[in-house]
């Protein structure tokens, strides 16, 4: 019992650890690319549940952290940098990238806004990632005393990314229209009207009027693809670890909804909160499954 408690408690401080260190982070990036006064006065507006929701957003970052250098099968920088790339990519690039593709409706995003929040994101994960490791003891190489992962060869995966990009087409265009397009607000925000048109209709008419927009998701879900893949190679073993491990870091790109901000009205976060928590959590899930090697390759 001892024992159990014992190592109940080391777990905590190490989670703690990754706590501080993402939040420490964070208050740095935001100092060396600070928030636009304008929109800074319109975080401040918010009051103080912004700041608890944030921190509630910093914990379930943390600890999805946590668990990546738990079950990681390697370590020093060879991990450091898959983490950056897996956290940086997954919760701000892609972000950013859908903040582009509905510019128009952010009215008070500006294009700065989007690069900065991009730059603050790499900063904050170049300091949180390399220090929760130094803290926890993650540079020391095999230190999950797992050993290093298999390789997998390159034409067990490269067959997977298209499918894999076109299934997230897929799983946002159900999404989209299924959750967050039947909230009469989100139609209007976006549209202008209230009006539920059938899916069909909807769909035909979204591709005729920018038949650009989904080859871009396609590249998205490609990008997706990647960042799983990377995800799957830093965590090895088994699939389990591979699918839980990618469907939280893809979830947490939802959760970003959680925290209030001045871009979005809470009638459409909210329901956005829904759709892509849903969407890519079961995305995630998915991938950890398809991506991860039948068999391991000799290295």
């Amino acid at each position: 019992m001892n024992i159990t408690i014992k190592n109940a408690a080391g777990l905590m401080l190490r989670y703690l650890v990754v706590f501080s260190a993402v939040c420490m982070a964070v208050m740095v990036s935001t100092w060396i690319v600070p928030v636009r006064p304008e929109l800074m006065e319109g975080i401040n507006s918010l009051g103080a549940a912004f700041m608890a929701i944030t921190m509630v957003n910093f914990a379930l970052t943390a600890l999805v952290m946590f668990l990546y250098l738990r079950f990681s099968r390697t370590g020093g920088w060879r991990l450091a940098v898959g983490l950056l790339v897996v956290f940086w990519g997954a919760i701000y690039v892609m972000s950013q990238i859908e903040s582009l593709i509905f510019n128009e409706a952010l009215t008070s995003m500006t294009t700065r806004d989007i690069i900065d929040t991009v730059l603050r994101g790499l900063i904050s994960n170049a300091l949180s990632v390399p220090f929760a490791m130094w803290l926890t003891g993650r540079f020391k190489k095999g230190a999950g005393g797992q050993g290093a992962a298999p390789r997998i060869a390159v034409s067990e995966y490269a067959w997977k990314i298209p499918i894999g990009g076109a299934l997230y087409v897929v799983v946002y265009w159900l999404f989209g229209y299924f959750v967050a397009w039947q909230f009469p607000a989100v139609r209007e925000y976006y549209s202008g009207s209230t009006e539920l048109v059938p899916f069909f209709a909807y769909t035909l008419a979204s591709i005729s009027g920018s038949p650009w927009f989904m080859g871009v998701q396609f590249l998205r879900g490609a990008l997706w693809c990647l960042i799983a893949l990377l995800a799957v190679r830093i965590l090895g073993g088994k699939k389990l670890v591979s699918m839980i491990g990618v469907g939280a870091v893809f979830t947490l790109f939802g959760l970003q909804l959680l925290v209030p901000n001045p871009m979005m009205p809470t009638a459409i976060r909210v329901p956005h909160l829904i759709e892509t928590t849903a969407s890519m959590l079961l995305y995630g899930v998915f991938l950890g499954r398809f991506l991860h090697p039948r068999r391991p390759v000799a290295a």
